[in-house]
């Protein structure tokens, strides 16, 4: 009797586990197909409606020579020596940091505030924001800014493939040097923030188990691309160009092949409470 009874509970139990999960997964569509109500990009607000249509169409866009070349130097003098710093696990200032778990990614946050005002020229830029504000219904707001720094190799756990969300991630990348391949480039896969149907697997997976849960196999994203159509671009540059991309869409990073990598980074949110929007 107390072994059925045992086993009753382990039933019950497990029968509570998929209500949950039923339940959850039930309020995660609703809460997805509201966010995609949104996203809906209004040309009138664009202030640059080739590179709206390009955002909205592949998931990506590039601005050759968006600062010029003084303005970067500036931010490099302005920046590096703290970042540095970090990286070598010697930085004392006020500003929060972030060292990646294996060593090869470092980042320093806010550096506008005070450390960098050159570097208000990208973080505080108008036509980012603007550009922003286009791609949906309740517009943008900052949501992340910071100095992203390859070193020792660069090996972090952005080189797989991933999504960094389900909802849209408008994220600005400033190359504050020339980035060749062998300087960790950006990978992104164009088109692939599109609401095909290849993403219920992946958002649901973000949505239950967030990092681990948005890791995509190289077999996979062939598959996907195949399918759909599909295509991967390796994103090298000049110092000062700027990248911007839907980080909902699948993107990876590179390891170092030699020297260092230095860009900064301005990660944009859907304004809106955050079950649906942000």
């Amino acid at each position: 009797m107390k072994q059925l009874r045992r086993q009753l509970g382990a039933v019950r139990r497990r029968l509570s586990h998929y209500r949950q999960l039923a339940t959850s997964r039930l309020r995660h569509h609703r809460n997805k197909q509201r966010h995609l109500r949104l996203y809906k990009p209004d040309i009138s607000r664009a202030p640059d409606r080739d590179r709206q249509a390009s955002f909205v169409q592949d998931g990506v866009v590039v601005v050759r020579d968006f600062l010029p070349k003084d303005v970067v130097e500036q931010i490099v003098t302005e920046v590096r020596p703290s970042v540095e710093a970090v990286a070598d696990n010697r930085y004392v200032g006020p500003l929060r940091t972030l060292t990646g778990d294996e060593g090869g990614l470092f980042r320093l946050y806010n550096v506008d505030e005070s450390l960098a005002p050159s570097s208000r020229a990208f973080f505080r830029s108008a036509f980012i924001a603007d550009l922003a504000d286009s791609v949906c219904r309740p517009g943008m707001h900052s949501a992340d800014r910071y100095v992203d720094y390859k070193a020792n190799g660069g090996r972090d756990k952005t080189l797989a493939y991933h999504i960094d969300h389900w909802k849209v991630r408008f994220k600005a990348f400033l190359l504050l040097q020339d980035v060749t391949d062998d300087h960790a480039p950006f990978v992104y896969v164009k088109g692939s923030h599109r609401d095909d149907g290849w993403r219920r697997r992946w958002d649901w997976g973000y949505q239950h188990k967030e990092t681990a849960g948005s890791l995509l196999p190289p077999d996979e994203v062939r598959k996907i691309c195949r399918r759909f159509g599909y295509q991967e671009q390796v994103f090298t540059g000049a110092a000062g160009d700027l990248i911007i991309a839907d980080t909902r869409g699948i993107h990876r990073g590179n390891l170092l092949k030699r020297g260092t990598r230095l860009q900064l980074v301005h990660l944009y949110k859907m304004n809106g409470p955050e079950d649906y929007a942000c």
